[in-house]
């Protein structure tokens, strides 16, 4: 470990910084970085801290244009980066590695089992004492687990809260039974951590915040930019570092025309408070007034609203006819816009499901450069859903006969359709090859693809009036389509044997993966998944999962078919796809918290409308807000003002935007 440096030595000597809602957080940065010295090209002892990790890009991108030349970077971390930093520099933090979800979801199954074996705590209740009764409350747990850890809710006072859970009829009757073992399974769960050497992201935000007053730092000076709202364990360590005077802290709250003299962020306030020293609210440059910047107008009345941003308002009724509106605004200028610099365009996508037809319908046909910055989630994808299908077909299979519409759903996904008959594999590593050049599609046979005998057994469905069939019913029916170049048949058995025989039999979680696995891999060689966008990203992510569960003890579960189709969707609707956005160009494609700390000189955002931005928080099966309140945790009303804040900090720095909502029966705009 390096050696700390004297207090005296790095202390910054400024003030922490309040800009303007409408000022650029990255410029400013890298003048202040510079200030001393413009001439300085070695930058690596001073760190920034984001929330996130796209403004790492951006600022590297103007450091080097103030600089004109080759330079040593600082050290630049988003918050969850920073705090493995910290929590790695603990004791014992260097000997601790990553766990992937299905590690610990497995890990805090065997730590509920053992509770009752010390005769401390209470034992697993029997709902959920085998591993296909648990699974979705662990999942719970682990979240649950991550928010006491980075809100440092100590295990003493979750058990203060247990009597108040169980008179509380905000609490499902599952949840009541789980309640009482709480506090001890907690407990129990850090020590496990520890035993096993492993983090979890709360721990590492817990650690990080218990030892922050005695690690060594390697840094001159550290910039806290860009946030607008702190966990307890994010007080914890920017108070220590301002107290220290290592740090200076960079919001976006000054005078602005976007906020009114008597507006107040209690997130911001509440940030302010924690952090030590002063604050300087003239230290910013001049807010923008450039007089070429276009006047805001409304659409409809084309009247002035600010002298800064100009603002146009589109109406549709569903996300299509959003798009559709897209197209017309921004048909005139696609052509042109070959040269995009990062921070001219932004697409912004609230819920990231639009993603797809976003790209399809604006950008498909056009040569504009374009980057994707957001986590998309792997249930929407093609993927997720034809294996959905599988299950779905398993679970309805009555004596050996399966359930028509069940069946074709199967055989009419694209991806099983376009099947084609290809001469047996030659390599057991196409998916790899694949994975490895996503946009290289693999060449396909001409010999007829599945498409035709789809056709036909739909047909033959309803003609014999069949609402249950068994798999050799339907294979003789399509006999006497056999050719010499194509046997149906034969064809149609191999279908059969990888998207439903295979999984008649499952009962382990591992078998599951490999079957799954072994079904991916065919899709790959025999069809024409690799010629849909973006698939590369989502086969990755895909088989990272599979691979998740192929490993470990987890493997070694078994479950019932409804069992495992259960584990398998609540592991996929919580993965997601991390589209990095490099390189930096053209129009950027962001969802809504990628945004934060960027500005844009043009900014598209979709999908403006109540339940979507702010988006709509669902239930907490384990804690009701006066439970989350009790235990210190924040509510649905800090969730929203942290996003309003957010949506009107993005408005402000930009010169024109297009907001497109939906105004239909149950919407609100």
């Amino acid at each position: 470990m390096k050696a700390k440096f004297p207090i005296s030595n790095f202390q910054f000597q400024h003030s922490h910084a309040s800009l303007p809602l409408d000022s650029s957080l990255i410029g400013w940065l890298a003048e202040d970085m510079l200030v001393r010295d413009p001439e300085e090209r070695d930058l690596s002892r001073i760190a920034v801290v984001f929330p996130g990790r796209r403004p790492a890009l951006y600022l590297r991108r103007e450091l080097g244009r103030l600089i004109g030349g080759p330079f040593h970077p600082p050290q630049i971390f988003d918050i969850d980066s920073f705090m493995a930093y910290m929590a790695g520099k603990s004791p014992g933090g260097s000997d601790r590695r990553e766990a992937g979800q299905v590690e610990l979801l497995h890990l805090v199954y065997t730590t509920a089992r053992g509770l009752g074996a010390d005769g401390e705590h209470l034992s697993l209740p029997a709902m959920a004492s085998g591993f296909e009764g648990f699974f979705f409350w662990g999942l719970k747990f682990l979240d649950l687990f991550d928010e006491f850890g980075t809100e440092l809710v100590p295990p003493a006072l979750i058990k203060q809260a247990v009597p108040a859970a169980l008179a509380d009829a905000g609490i499902t009757e599952e949840a009541r039974g789980l309640w009482p073992i709480l506090p001890g399974l907690y407990s129990k769960w850090l020590d496990t951590l520890a035993g096993n050497s492993l983090w979890s992201r709360g721990e590492k935000y817990r650690i990080a915040a218990e030892h922050i007053d005695g690690l060594e730092w390697p840094f001159s000076q550290i910039y806290l930019a860009g946030f607008a709202a702190l966990n307890q364990a994010e007080e914890k360590v920017f108070s220590a570092l301002t107290r220290l005077g290592i740090a200076r802290v960079v919001v976006q709250d000054g005078p602005s025309p976007w906020r009114t003299s008597d507006a107040k962020w209690k997130h911001l306030e509440r940030l302010r408070y924690v952090c030590h020293g002063t604050w300087d609210f003239k230290n910013t440059r001049p807010l923008a007034t450039d007089p070429h910047r276009p006047t805001q107008t409304d659409q409809s009345t084309n009247q002035p609203i600010n002298q800064l941003t100009n603002f146009f308002f589109h109406q549709g009724f569903d996300l299509h006819s959003q798009i559709q509106m897209a197209e017309d605004v921004f048909a005139r200028d696609l052509k042109s816009q070959g040269g995009l610099a990062p921070d001219q365009e932004a697409v912004v996508l609230p819920r990231p499901e639009p993603l797809i037809p976003v790209l399809s319908r604006l950008f498909e046909d056009t040569a504009v450069p374009y980057n994707i910055s957001m986590g998309y989630p792997l249930e929407r994808t093609a993927l997720a859903q034809l294996l959905d299908s599988t299950f779905e077909a398993q679970e309805g299979r009555v004596d050996g006969k399966y359930y028509a519409p069940h069946y074709l759903a199967v055989l009419r996904h694209p991806y099983i359709k376009n099947i084609q008959l290809h001469s047996p594999l030659t390599s057991n590593h196409q998916i790899t090859k694949f994975l490895a050049t996503p946009n290289q599609p693999i060449n396909q046979s001409t010999i007829p693809s599945l498409r035709s005998v789809v056709h036909f057994l739909e047909v033959w469905l309803v003609r014999e009036k069949r609402s249950f069939v068994r798999l050799e019913e339907l294979e003789k029916a399509i006999a006497h389509l056999d050719e010499e170049d194509f046997p149906a048949s034969q064809f149609l058995s191999h279908v059969h044997q990888m998207c439903f025989m295979a999984f008649e039999k499952l009962k382990k979680v591992g078998e599951l993966a490999t079957v799954l696995k072994r079904l991916l891999e065919w899709t790959v060689e025999y069809g024409t998944a690799t010629g849909y966008p973006l698939t590369g990203e989502f086969m990755t992510a895909m088989v990272g999962l599979l691979e998740e569960l192929e490993a470990g003890p987890v493997a070694e579960e078994t479950a019932s078919v409804p069992g495992l189709h259960s584990l398998f969707g609540h592991l996929v609707r919580q993965t997601r796809i991390p589209f990095q956005g490099i390189p930096l160009e053209g129009f950027q494609i962001l969802g809504f918290l990628e945004t934060r700390c960027l500005n844009f000189q043009r900014v598209m955002i979709f999908d403006v409308n109540e339940g979507v931005l702010p988006p709509e928080t669902r239930p907490d099966p384990i804690l009701p807000p006066d439970l989350r309140r009790h235990l210190g945790l924040p509510d649905k009303k800090q969730a929203v003002e942290i996003s309003r804040y957010h949506f009107q900090r993005l408005l402000a720095g930009a010169e024109e935007v297009h907001l497109f909502f939906s105004e239909d029966k149950g919407q609100v705009k």
